[in-house]
């Protein structure tokens, strides 16, 4: 009975012995892929940095700045949990939604706060303000107005758009631009939409634009 017991005991051991790699192996994977993401929150934010930019800037079109962006991102990021936030951040439609939904989703994800100045400014385009009576004469001949009214109607150069489409307004900047990108002053009303400033911000930051003035009432 006692050499049975002892038996089974060397074997309870052996059996503890192992495994133990594995366990230890188990629980270390758990803690490196919090570890991952953490690392992937940084990278993410470092991509957004404006030094990282400076060449590609003087060169690239928006177009290639997007394209050499989603390259970039795709090469840093290790985990297919950010990269599915990093889809969903592109699905957002208002820019004064995206860094606020960024934060939120990156630092539940992490379980930490997540703070990035490089990726806030990355995606905001800036303004100088200029309170009426200030016109758009007051600026070069080569700049373009982009009026929005109290309706969230758009005109470029005093002239409507068929409609407010972003790629309407887009294509309507396009025509008349002297530079790329363009020099855009933006006019507003009173009580003109933010949704209809912020979609022109977006097609604005699409097309290359990072400092604007404003004129408004």
């Amino acid at each position: 009975m006692y050499k049975v017991d002892r038996l089974n005991y060397d074997c309870r051991a052996i059996f503890y012995w192992a495994f133990l790699p594995f366990v230890l192996f188990a629980a270390s994977g758990c803690e490196s892929q919090q570890e991952i993401l953490k690392k992937d929150a940084s990278a993410f934010c470092e991509i957004h940095n404006p030094e990282n930019w400076t060449e590609f800037a003087k060169t690239g079109s928006p177009a290639e700045l997007e394209k050499e962006l989603n390259k970039r991102i795709d090469k840093a990021i290790k985990t297919k949990a950010f990269k599915g936030v990093v889809a969903e951040l592109n699905q957002v439609e208002f820019m004064r939604e995206l860094y606020p939904t960024a934060q939120s989703k990156i630092s539940n994800l992490i379980g930490e706060k997540w703070d990035c100045p490089y990726y806030q400014e990355f995606y905001s385009v800036r303004f100088e303000r200029h309170p009426a009576p200030q016109s758009a004469t007051d600026f070069s001949s080569d700049t373009v107005v982009l009026g929005i009214d109290a309706n969230g109607n758009y005109t470029v150069n005093s002239m409507e758009l068929m409609d407010n489409k972003p790629e309407t307004l887009k294509d309507a900047i396009k025509t008349v631009a002297a530079t790329s990108p363009p020099k855009v002053v933006v006019k507003t009303e009173e009580n003109t939409p933010k949704d209809s400033l912020d979609s022109a911000l977006r097609v604005l930051y699409e097309m290359g634009v990072k400092k604007s003035s404003i004129i408004t009432p």
